[in-house]
């Protein structure tokens, strides 16, 4: 299955950015492709939010993780003796698909808010992808939850503490492995979802 308009707009992927893929001739296309397109035009954020559609809800999750280890230093170096994020990310990994998760998740939104009124908004962003992804893992199999938009807040959050095209693409390109670990072909994962 191609990427439509549609299946983008189902999942409140931007006004501006569906524009931008029908004129580039996008739409119709294969997922992996319109991904690489996107990071060849630097157009980060709308690579990322396509991985998070198609992966599947446990690789959403692992995703999602990954993106919040990229940021966690960024938080580590503003405040080295705080490390209840760290701690919430341990916890996810454990519990990838369990409940304990959301725990983590609110402990780490918790220290994002703390940083965030401390207007340490780098650290506070860090934070809030750990916060992020812990609540995409949680998210993962409960059944009367989404983790798109979980996942893309944490890889969201993971970019806007650390700016970088380096790192942009690292993130991007660790979505393309799942993506293809994963078997989607054509904007379809393995469990059927689009």
């Amino acid at each position: 299955m191609n990427i439509t308009k549609e299946l983008l707009q189902k999942h409140s992927f931007g006004e501006y950015s569906v524009a931008y893929m029908i004129k580039h001739n996008y739409i119709g296309l294969p997922a992996k492709k319109i991904i690489k397109k996107l990071m060849r035009a630097k157009r980060f954020w709308d690579a990322n939010r396509l991985i998070t559609i198609v992966l599947s809800d446990q690789n959403r999750a692992l995703y999602a993780i990954y993106a919040a280890e990229q940021a966690l230093p960024i938080f580590e170096e503003q405040y080295p003796d705080d490390n209840r994020p760290r701690e919430a990310l341990a916890e996810a990994k454990k519990l990838v698909g369990g409940w304990g998760a959301y725990a983590a998740a609110i402990e780490a939104d918790m220290v994002a808010e703390e940083a965030d009124a401390a207007t340490n908004y780098k650290a506070a962003y860090a934070a809030q992808a750990v916060a992020s992804a812990a609540n995409a893992v949680a998210a993962a199999n409960d059944p009367n939850s989404t983790t798109t938009n979980k996942v893309g807040y944490a890889a969201d959050s993971a970019y806007r503490a650390a700016t970088t095209d380096k790192k942009e693409r690292q993130l991007i390109k660790y979505g393309l492995k799942l993506l293809r670990q994963e078997g989607v072909n054509h904007g379809k994962s393995m469990d059927g979802r689009v």
